[in-house]
């Protein structure tokens, strides 16, 4: 399957590393390595531009152009981007119960804000094209 990212050098390195330490799941985590494709290449290569962007090509930044209701979203809570997320997951195994659920909770609602950005800008390009 298609996996959709904004980066993909990130995912694919941790899918890499995944790969290594789960030799059993090898196979398909090089399948899933190779089926990583980037949303952010589409403004990188400047052949999808929003001029509110002011030249940024970040998720977040784009996502505002598209839905800036919706991006107010970032604001909200623990994770408001990439690095609090790494963050968060790197310093869950120090962290009591509560804490480590109240955390994964905050990395779920990033993952699916993420996720829904990804996804409202793909449907405004259609409209676009």
């Amino acid at each position: 399957a298609c996996i959709l990212a904004c980066g993909k050098f990130l995912e694919g390195k941790v899918l890499g590393q995944l790969a290594q330490a789960f030799p059993e799941v090898r196979a398909k985590l090089s399948t899933a390595r190779n089926n990583v494709r980037d949303i952010g290449a589409v403004f990188a290569s400047d052949t999808v531009y929003y001029g509110d962007s002011l030249g940024s090509r970040s998720l977040k930044t784009v996502y505002r152009c598209v839905d800036a209701k919706g991006a107010h979203g970032y604001e909200v809570g623990a994770v408001h981007n990439g690095a609090d997320a790494m963050a968060t997951y790197l310093m869950l195994p120090y962290m009591s119960e509560q804490e480590k659920e109240e955390r994964r909770k905050a990395l779920w609602e990033y993952c699916k804000l993420d996720t829904l950005s990804m996804i409202t800008i793909l449907e405004d390009i259609k409209k676009r094209v």
